[in-house]
C-alpha cells in the first residue's frame, strides 16, 4: 500500500488518476466531517467539498507538502483556509465563530498557505473578537473567559459564581450570540 505522499507524488508528477482516486477515497470522509463541522449543513458541505476537490485537481500546484509534513494535516489546513475565504465572501452570513474555527485558521500558518494576507486577516478577526469580549461587563467577561479560554465546565462556573447551571448555560449562549452578531455587523459593513 502506497503512502499518502507517494500517491500525491504519482498524481502530481505522473498525472496518475488512480493514485488521486485512492488518495481521495482515503481522505474524503475526514474532509467532509471537518467541512460539516463548520458549515452545519450537509448539502452545503458536500457542495463546498466538491469545489475543494475540483480546485485540487485543476491546480495541483496548490499542494506543497514536504516529506516530514502530514498530508492530511496539510489538506485540513487547505480546507480550513478555503472555508475562511468562503465565509469572508459570504460576509459571515452563516458562519459560526468559535475557538475551534479560530484555532484551526491560525494553525494554517504552519502549512504555508498564502501566509501574509491570511495572517493579517486572521489577526484582525481575533483582535476584533477580543475587543468585543473586553467590552462585556466584568462578570460576563469573567464567566465567558472561564468557559472559552480555560475550558471550565458550566457546572464548575455556576458553582464558582453561585449561579444555577441553566442560568450559566443561557448566559454563555447569549454572550456567544452577542459576539457572533457583533462580528457579523463588522464584516457586513466592510
Amino acid at each position: 500500500m502506497k503512502t499518502d505522499n507517494q500517491l500525491l507524488a504519482d498524481f502530481l508528477h505522473h498525472s496518475d488518476e488512480k493514485a488521486f482516486e485512492e488518495f481521495y477515497n482515503r481522505h474524503q470522509r475526514s474532509m467532509y466531517r471537518k467541512a460539516l463541522h463548520f458549515l452545519k449543513d450537509r448539502d452545503e458541505a458536500q457542495d463546498f467539498l466538491q469545489d475543494f476537490w475540483l480546485k485540487i485537481i485543476a491546480n495541483p500546484e496548490r499542494i506543497n507538502v514536504v516529506k516530514e509534513e502530514s498530508v492530511l494535516g496539510y489538506l485540513s489546513a487547505m480546507l480550513v483556509h478555503d472555508l475562511y475565504d468562503y465565509f469572508r465572501k459570504k460576509k459571515l452570513d452563516t458562519v459560526y465563530l468559535d475557538d475551534t474555527l479560530l484555532n484551526d485558521l491560525q494553525q494554517t500558518g504552519g502549512f504555508h498557505v498564502n501566509s501574509v494576507e491570511n495572517d493579517v486577516n486572521m489577526n484582525e478577526l481575533k483582535e476584533k473578537r477580543e475587543s468585543i469580549i473586553s467590552s462585556l461587563s466584568e462578570r460576563d467577561r469573567q464567566i465567558y473567559t472561564l468557559y472559552d479560554k480555560h475550558h471550565l465546565e458550566i457546572s464548575e462556573i455556576a458553582k464558582q459564581y453561585s449561579l444555577n447551571k441553566n442560568t450559566t448555560r443561557n448566559r454563555i449562549a447569549n454572550i456567544s450570540r452577542y459576539i457572533e452578531s457583533k462580528l457579523k455587523l463588522l464584516y457586513t459593513s466592510l
